[in-house]
């Protein structure tokens, strides 16, 4: 089977765990926030998702999801 059609692609990793990975460690955050009665969340981001190239598609696709 080509990589291209395989399951788990380097591509597929990359995407979960950049959009996954914010939304997991957002969510940990908001509950301990909320038993503070306190807190914020910064999201930092990348301008490599507006300027994406074919060599870094996945991860660039990923910064501005």
């Amino acid at each position: 089977v080509h990589a291209m059609f395989q399951a788990h692609t380097f591509e597929d990793r990359v995407l979960k765990i950049d959009l996954n990975g914010v939304f997991l460690v957002s969510r940990s955050a908001v509950r301990l926030m909320i038993r503070q009665k306190a807190g914020s969340i910064v999201n930092i981001s990348s301008l490599s998702g507006v300027r994406p190239s074919p060599s870094t598609a996945a991860r660039r696709s990923s910064r501005s999801g």
